[in-house]
């Protein structure tokens, strides 16, 4: 399992170790959402080894964990729309799969957990002047 992998499956155990135990006793069902600024084609093996590894844990899509995904298909600026989106579905923590989809969900919630799988520098390089 690649580290990327086991940070996401790390991820979902957090999120369900932080639950109370009354929680597991009333089956709750959570809601994740995730956003990714490329497509299922690109982005589908993350998180398919994510929803594998909530698998192993006992979490099961459609049974105790619903999860919502949004893809931009590469173009950056349906982030904030497909952003809103999500947060209008009201999951329980939203996975942001790039830097850009990070800011795009930061500037829709400011009440829903983000977590972020990987994120590049957006500062300026004082030598280069790129981004």
């Amino acid at each position: 399992m690649n580290t990327r992998r086991k940070l996401l499956v790390a991820f979902g155990a957090g999120l369900l170790a932080s639950s109370p135990l009354g929680t597991f006793a009333q089956q709750k069902k959570y809601r994740i959402a995730i956003l990714s600024g490329g497509s299922q084609a690109t982005a589908g093996a993350n998180v398919d080894s994510f929803v594998t590894g909530l698998k192993e844990l006992g979490y099961v899509e459609g049974k105790n964990v619903s999860i919502e995904r949004r893809y931009s298909e590469g173009n950056l600026e349906r982030l904030p729309v497909l952003a809103v989106e999500l947060v209008q579905s009201r999951p329980d923590v939203i996975l942001a799969m790039s830097s850009f989809s990070v800011q795009a969900v930061r500037k829709a919630t400011t009440s829903i957990p983000i977590v972020m799988t990987e994120a590049a520098s957006l500062h300026r390089s004082k030598t280069s002047g790129r981004i």
